[in-house]
């Protein structure tokens, strides 16, 4: 019994050290989501009295949703701790090729 009792000692040190993080990043997951939805919401009235094409508008608030959200996503694991560079260099690049893709292409000779 006290193998057990030492065996989980270090990790209800670890889950009581990580329980701030978690909840730093559970209210940051939260409030995200509710002023990405609201960031949604008035960009979308914005078009609709702009007189936007209703498919063009569609398309840009949910753009916009989604870019936001992914942003979300990589500010809470960054929160939790987990290293984030390498997918803001994924989307850096990502970016960067659908950027070229519609650009025209010269050819040798």
């Amino acid at each position: 019994m006290e193998a057990l009792e030492s065996s989980l000692d270090p990790l209800i040190k670890d889950a009581v050290g990580y329980a701030p993080k978690a909840f730093l990043a559970l209210i940051t997951l939260i409030i995200g989501l509710w002023l990405v939805r609201i960031v949604t919401h008035v960009l979308g009235r914005m078009l609709g009295v702009r007189h936007v094409d209703k498919s063009l508008a569609t398309f840009l608030t949910s753009l916009t949703g989604w870019t936001l959200r992914v942003l979300l996503c990589i500010s809470v694991a960054s929160t939790i701790g987990i290293e984030t560079t390498s997918f803001v260099a994924v989307m850096g690049a990502a970016g960067l090729a659908v950027g070229m893709a519609p650009s025209p292409r010269t050819t040798a000779g």
